[in-house]
């Protein structure tokens, strides 16, 4: 891989971490308030990451498949990944609503 193209993976790589940062932040955010819209808020954070996440396994195919080969995958976070980020406090929180629980159990 050229050096350019290894500045623009590690670009990809950290906006991807920091949108699922973002994604966790918000959960905390949104649960320490009960936010009534807490599902939408943090689906909406999880979005961003994906479409990152999206945009550095594309890069990747494209750019680097011969070179790092198949076994180089992009990890897939979601839900789940997040609840496990949070406080033992914030995972209560989290399981009291039914509608973030019932989210959270579709990806088992």
């Amino acid at each position: 891989m050229k050096p350019l193209q290894k500045i623009r993976l590690r670009k990809l790589e950290e906006q991807k971490i920091a949108a699922f940062e973002h994604a966790v932040k918000m959960a905390r955010l949104c649960l320490m308030i009960d936010a009534y819209n807490a599902l939408e808020l943090i689906w909406k954070a999880l979005k961003e990451y994906e479409e990152l996440r999206d945009k550095e396994e594309q890069y990747l195919e494209e750019v680097a498949f011969d070179e790092l080969g198949p076994m180089n995958v992009v990890i897939r976070k979601n839900p789940r990944d997040i609840y496990h980020e949070l406080s033992t406090a914030e995972k209560d929180l989290w399981d009291q609503n039914e509608v973030l629980r019932a989210w959270m159990e579709n990806y088992r």
